[in-house]
């Protein structure tokens, strides 16, 4: 019987699993090779990138900061303030606290934490803000790149760059190139110019304390410099205990107190020489608002930024001839002026007078210094008034007048105007009492509301909804109110007043670019009323010094108890204010009358001459432009008030310099609810020729403008009663 062979088995599984082989074979061969090409790369990047000369540091990396123009400089951040010295000339404290505060492990590490990159790149990943260096030897090498590229390569470079000098520099080394080449605030680089900047002591000096300054410093000086403020000495001081700790852990300090010392005496801030002079007050806001907007103080000081500010080479030279023409000189002492000019619709700022000397006198009074504006700020209860359809022909009362509470609010030199004047007559001779009239009518808020939607701070001190808010209580800058004024000639877009336009790193490309934020917070036709009341101020009021001008102009004057003096104005393409203000040696606010030889110094005088020549030197050149015509909003009558006034006298009253409220309530009369006809003129006692500003009179028969009627519009009446306002806000302000 013949046997059965088996059958013959397939050779297709042979094949597959010969396919496979091969497959797998060029998949290994060609990790294998990427391995070694990148291995490759590796060794050559290695090889070809060299290690940073920490010598070179800084000097190369000078900020430059331009005018608007972006060709004309203006000053610079420099870190100039820098020493290198040796290890064996840093004190052991200094070493020991930087090691306790940076890199505890940096004696024992490879110069480089791989769990550190590893959560940089993962917060990369995810666009967080990114994770700094976690070891010294990676700060000292990000800081010789000093850039806010974030492109891979770099960080390969970086990568290199720490290897080698891990592996061809000793710890000392490497520690004493970071300490002389790290940025600890207040200009100075390196641990030598820190510790005179901070302690006026040598490197070699430094303490156990004061190192752990220092160290904390680090972390980011313009947040734990102690000149920052109450929030950086509490910061800073956290910081150093935990320094201190550091260092008791390390044997270098004692355990019992390293969390209860407390800190050393620390050195004032003292400014560079680039800050002298009024290009000073530039810079330093300049800086201020770069700051705020995310430019770090290392960048600053050391990145090699140009900057380019809004300021205007031809303005600013134009605001400091006219304050240095018309500052007075007579009894002066004392005597301080702010100027700022912004550009409507924009909220650039063109120009801003600080004062003669940032090293002297390291406070702004264009930016930082405030004090009361007086009745400038009626142009806000003006917009308020408008807004509610209630028009410029609406008449109040001009007399003296005794509020629901008891108080009294008077006129300059208590005179008294009449029970009925219009409104647009009230902007002209800056009627306080009429004001507050209309205020208590429509409502103290409102008022409020109008000069926050303009651009006056909410948290400015004193602006509260009582009836003398329109009397300019609450405390602003010249900065503020030029550009709360440039909304009016902006026709109510209101812009957020800035300094800087853009800037750049060294590469050219843009780092921040400003904007101008601009928004519609006031209607058009409110402010084309408000600006034909104003320009009514400088044809007829208080302002007439200012049609020097020679070319449409708004503005408002403005004095305060006789311890400031303003004029705001504007044309459409330029909004400045100019403030004066005396103290004594103790700061106290002092009266300015007598100043410049005037017995009584009004905003109608030398803030109005001055604002006048500012604006010809700014604006020659420009083209004259011309207001939109008025659009005669709202109705012309009140209701009846529930407050009273005192009786128009018959003869003029003697001036007083320093009148007080009047405490005594005499007969009074109710005012008119309708108004008188337009020929009428009210009764008005005028100052002094020899105390008050100039003024120009109107033609004959026209004592008060005339507007197209618009329809009458019913308007609540007074509250019965009102906040009471303080003595000081019930005393006399004028225009």
């Amino acid at each position: 019987m013949s046997a059965t062979l088996p059958p013959t088995p397939s050779k297709a599984p042979k094949k597959k699993r010969s396919g496979f082989r091969r497959f797998a074979r060029a998949t290994v061969f060609t990790v294998l090779l990427l391995i070694v090409a990148s291995a490759a790369a590796l060794v050559i990047g290695y090889v070809v990138t060299p290690i940073p000369d920490p010598n070179r540091l800084v000097t190369a990396n000078a900020t430059i900061v331009y005018y608007n123009d972006g060709k004309t400089p203006l000053g610079t951040f420099a870190a100039r303030n820098r020493t290198s010295v040796t290890f064996e000339q840093m004190s052991p404290n200094i070493q020991e606290a930087v090691v306790a505060a940076e890199n505890r492990d940096f004696w024992t590490d490879r110069g480089i934490s791989p769990s550190g990159m590893v959560r940089a790149l993962w917060r990369d990943v995810r666009g967080q803000p990114t994770q700094g260096a976690s070891t010294i030897t990676q700060q000292y090498v990000k800081n010789y790149y000093l850039t806010d590229e974030q492109s891979l390569s770099r960080k390969v470079r970086e990568l290199f760059i720490t290897l080698k000098v891990q592996r061809q520099l000793g710890k000392q080394q490497i520690l004493t190139n970071y300490l002389n080449t790290v940025y600890f605030g207040r200009g100075a680089y390196g641990i030598e110019a820190a510790a005179q900047t901070f302690f006026g002591v040598s490197a070699k000096q430094l303490s156990a304390e004061q190192s752990a300054v220092l160290a904390s410093l680090l972390k980011g000086p313009s947040l734990y410099d102690p000149a920052g403020g109450k929030a950086n000495v509490a910061r800073l001081t956290d910081r150093y205990h935990y320094v201190l700790i550091g260092m008791a852990e390390a044997g270098k300090y004692d355990a019992k107190k390293a969390a209860t010392v407390k800190l050393p005496t620390i050195g004032q801030l003292s400014q560079d020489q680039q800050y002298s002079g009024t290009r000073g007050y530039l810079l330093a806001a300049a800086r201020t608002e770069l700051l705020k907007r995310g430019i770090t103080d290392q960048e600053l000081n050391a990145g090699g930024l140009r900057i380019t500010t809004t300021f205007d080479p031809k303005m600013q030279t134009a605001a400091e001839k006219a304050v240095k023409d018309y500052m007075p000189t007579q009894n002066a002492v004392g005597l301080h002026v702010g100027l700022a000019a912004v550009e409507p619709g924009t909220g650039a700022v063109r120009a801003l007078y600080g004062g003669t000397d940032y090293l002297k006198h390291p406070f702004s009074d264009a930016t930082q210094a405030t004090w009361q504006p007086g009745s400038s700020f009626k142009a806000f209860t003006l917009a308020a008034m408008l807004k509610e359809n209630i028009g410029l022909r609406a008449r109040a009362d001009g007399n003296t007048l005794l509020l629901p509470d008891g108080e009294s609010v008077r006129n300059e030199f208590h005179t008294n105007y009449g029970s009925s004047v219009s409104m647009l007559y009230a902007t002209e001779k800056s009627i306080n009492t009429a004001f507050v009239d209309v205020t208590q009518r429509i409502g103290p808020a409102k008022v409020v509301d109008a000069a926050i939607a303009a651009g006056v701070p909410k948290d400015a001190k004193n602006l509260q909804p009582v009836p003398v808010v329109t009397l300019g209580v609450a405390s602003e800058t010249p900065l503020t109110m030029a550009n709360a004024y440039a909304t009016m000639a902006a026709q109510g877009k209101r812009a957020d007043a800035h300094t800087i336009d853009v800037v750049k790193t060294r590469a050219g490309k843009t780092r921040l670019k400003v904007d101008a934020n601009v928004t519609q917070t006031i209607s058009v036709d409110v402010t084309r009323d408000v600006t034909y009341a104003l320009e009514q101020v400088v044809a007829y009021g208080t302002g007439t010094a200012a049609q020097a001008l020679d070319r449409p102009v708004a503005g408002k004057t403005g004095t305060h108890e006789n311890q400031t003096a303003w004029f705001m104005g504007y044309t459409p393409q330029l909004s400045a204010s100019v403030g004066f203000y005396k103290v004594d040696a103790k700061g106290k606010r002092l009266s300015l009358d007598g100043t410049g030889g005037m017995s009584t110094f009004f905003g109608g005088t030398v803030p109005t001459k001055m604002w006048t020549e500012f604006m010809k030197l700014a604006l020659a050149g420009q083209p004259v432009e011309k207001f939109d015509a008025p659009a005669n909003i709202g109705g012309s009558v009140f209701p009846t008030s529930t407050a009273t006034s005192t009786p128009t006298p018959s003869n003029t009253p003697t001036p007083s310099n320093t009148p007080t409220p009047s405490n005594t309530s005499g007969p009074t009369t109710p005012p008119a609810t309708t108004a008188p006809p337009s020929t009428a003129t009210p009764s008005a006692t005028q100052p002094p020729a020899t105390t008050a500003p100039p003024t120009t009179s109107r033609p004959t028969g026209t004592s008060e403008p005339t507007h197209t009627v618009a329809p009458t519009v019913t308007v609540p009446p007074r509250p019965t009663s009102t906040p009471r306002p303080t003595k000081t806000a019930a005393a006399a302000h004028t225009g």
